[in-house]
């Protein structure tokens, strides 16, 4: 067979005829069509903050990072893999505790990464958390909790 090049998130018709190499040209002895669906790439979303510790009353940047199986280790840019495939793109959503911080919901994801500013007004600890949306080539993913403490 000649290789087959699919893409994630797409579905395609197969179309296999088997004919006797004994009897050229006398017609198929057996054919078939099949659908098939390539299924997402499986994705990791992971989530930090700046600063590690918040002091109450400032800004705190969330950043979540989004990696793709198709993808290679992006450069400290975030530039495409080497293998020029493309960062997954779509939406993250930062959650506090399970519930999604207002101001944070549906950040576009750009070379892989989405950031988020929040401030918090009390001394406290926050278990934050990134849900990736997933796109057409990419499968959504949540990343781990990470415990923000706010002094």
């Amino acid at each position: 067979l000649p290789g087959l090049k699919v893409a994630p998130g797409s579905s395609y018709t197969l179309q296999v005829v088997a004919e006797s190499p004994h009897s050229p040209g006398t017609g198929a002895l057996a054919a078939r069509t099949i659908q098939v669906q390539v299924q997402p790439a499986a994705t990791l979303t992971s989530v930090t903050s700046s600063p590690l510790v918040a002091v109450r009353g400032r800004q705190v940047t969330l950043v979540a990072d989004v990696t793709s199986s198709l993808s290679q280790a992006r450069s400290s840019s975030g530039a495409a893999s080497p293998t020029g495939t493309a960062s997954p793109t779509g939406t993250v959503t930062f959650a506090d505790d399970g519930a999604t911080i207002a101001e944070c919901a549906a950040q576009p994801v750009h070379r892989g990464l989405a950031t988020c500013l929040v401030t918090y007004a009390t001394a406290s600890a926050h278990a934050i958390t990134a849900q990736y949306s997933g796109d057409e080539r990419d499968a959504g993913s949540m990343s781990p909790a990470i415990t923000l403490k706010v002094d």
